[in-house]
């Protein structure tokens, strides 16, 4: 796509309920890095020193999940 054009990015699409909290950032990073593709899309936390990686997409750092950085 040429430098500054606008690119149209589809809604997520209705899902069911989800039950729980992986299910629904797995389905928002599978999203993400379907529609748009980065080195790596995740959902993290932090505990107060460390980030915590819970959900990551596949991607060329090799972080995984439940993996930590300081």
């Amino acid at each position: 796509m040429p430098h500054g054009q606008a690119r149209t990015i589809p809604m997520l699409p209705l899902l069911p309920p989800l039950t729980n909290f992986d299910d629904a950032s797995r389905s928002i990073v599978s999203y993400l890095d379907e529609y748009l593709p980065l080195a790596l899309w995740s959902i993290t936390r932090f505990d107060g020193s460390n980030q915590i990686f819970l959900t990551v997409s596949p991607n060329p750092l090799h972080i995984e999940v439940g993996e930590t950085r300081t």
